[in-house]
């Protein structure tokens, strides 16, 4: 565990060296700015105007990190339900469970952000759009035969994560309204 946090750690520091992340930040940056202005052209208030930039922003680094910058030599598929937490629970595999709470982690951002962004959506949209974002990296990682393509444990978790940011940030968003 202690030597998967480490290379996670030096992949990490590493790719801020890397031209293909730069590309990557500088493009997030881009598209966030493209997005926030076409939404403030369009009367957007700011804090309407920001989330919905970010969520996209924030996806599109989050393809890039999960798709783009994987190579071809680490392909695999996992199509058994639940295999992460059978292997956390009967083998106490570590590693696994940082895997499950990055996956958790990693749609957190947008499901926290969209009652900012999409005032109106109620929890059920919320599950179709993480749902979709989730299974697009999926399916991308499984046609460009990079990373691992799981049917299962991905998706729920990320979907997971997304729906409890969407929780936090429904209540978060009531308390600031009840505020002004």
């Amino acid at each position: 565990m202690q030597i998967y946090i480490t290379k996670l750690i030096d992949k990490l520091y590493n790719s801020l060296f890397d031209p293909r992340y730069l590309i990557y930040w500088i493009s997030t940056v881009l598209i966030f700015v493209f997005v926030y202005l076409l939404l403030k052209k369009n009367k957007k208030d700011k804090i309407t105007s920001f989330s919905i930039s970010f969520i996209v922003a924030y996806y599109f680094m989050v393809y890039a990190y999960t798709v783009l910058s994987r190579y071809t030599d680490t392909y695999s598929i996992q199509l058994v339900p639940l295999w992460s937490y059978i292997d956390v629970l009967f083998h106490h595999s570590k590693l696994q469970l940082l895997m499950i709470c990055i996956n958790l982690a990693m749609l957190f951002p947008i499901g926290f952000l969209i009652p900012f962004g999409f005032k109106k959506w109620k929890w059920y949209h919320v599950l179709l759009v993480s749902t979709l974002l989730s299974y697009m990296v999926e399916f991308s990682q499984l046609l460009l035969h990079k990373g691992t393509f799981e049917l299962f444990d991905d998706p729920i978790n990320n979907i997971l994560g997304c729906m409890i940011g969407y929780c936090i940030g429904k209540w978060v968003y009531r308390k600031c309204i009840k505020r002004s």
